[in-house]
């Protein structure tokens, strides 16, 4: 099995870097997380800090994966040409925080491999405009704690119990809300808007909306299944929460019909 070698070299007008006077290991360490967030590194994939080196400060990462080698290259390949289309999250995360020690250094960077078939330099990261949120579709699910709007000219909205954002709503999808205020499991739809710094939802959008019945079997069955499985991360892998909270509802609803409920 080949071993693929990535070099990110950090260089200065003065070329004074070196391996003993490089980025702060704090620095290093929230590159290097967030580069593995950015390429998709998952537990069984081998990505390994090899070597720090150089009349600059180059390590070396090194993988027997060809993908997670080929991910390296391409993600740096599109931040050296200020191509941020296609990029996700996590990319353009890891392509701020190489941003952001380039202007607080002056520190310029170069990407390649022992062959240099290819070498891409990094020395001004150009955003077009500053990413301040992003948006993502998912499923939620809870009872409706609050609805309405603050006068009768603003936007109505509504919050989950168990959610502390505002999920807005249009004046139609109101009216037929109401009728489950405090009364109802529902399950939702959403275009929520993501802070791109912190991660954290700041609103959302109401898309769509179903009713779960049997209210009370879909909170128990919730409970039981947290309760037995949150503690060994499994949880951590669902990726997409309307497949999970989909699948919930749909296996209570046919253990209610075989019960004849």
């Amino acid at each position: 099995m080949n071993d693929y070698i990535f070099t990110i070299r950090f260089d200065n007008a003065e070329h004074s870097l070196s391996a003993n006077n490089g980025l702060p290991i704090n620095q290093l360490g929230e590159i290097l997380v967030l580069l593995s967030k950015a390429i998709g590194l998952k537990k069984e994939d081998r990505l390994t800090l090899s070597e720090i080196r150089g009349n600059c400060y180059a390590f070396d990462l090194k993988t027997n994966s060809e993908p997670i080698y080929k991910s390296m290259e391409v993600v740096h390949k599109k931040i050296s040409e200020n191509d941020f289309s296609g990029l996700n999250h996590d990319q353009k995360k890891y392509a701020a925080k190489l941003n952001s020690i380039i202007k607080e250094t002056g520190h310029r960077v170069n990407v390649y491999n022992p062959g240099k078939e290819f070498n891409y330099k990094i020395i001004d990261i150009l955003f077009e405009n500053k990413i301040e949120s992003y948006f993502e579709i998912d499923d939620v699910y809870g009872i409706i704690a609050s609805i309405g709007s603050s006068n009768l000219e603003s936007t109505p909205s509504i919050k989950l119990s168990k959610e502390g954002y505002d999920i807005h709503i249009t004046k139609e999808q109101e009216k037929v809300l109401i009728n489950y205020y405090k009364r109802k499991i529902l399950l939702l739809r959403i275009n929520k808007k993501i802070n791109f710094e912190t991660g954290k939802i700041e609103s959302a959008d109401l898309i769509d909306f179903e009713v779960i019945k049997n209210n009370d079997k879909f909170i128990d069955k919730a409970e039981k299944m947290t309760n037995k499985y949150e503690k060994r991360g499994l949880f951590s892998s669902i990726k997409e929460s309307s497949l999970a909270v989909r699948n919930l509802r749909d296996n209570i609803n046919i253990q209610d019909i075989k019960n004849g409920q």
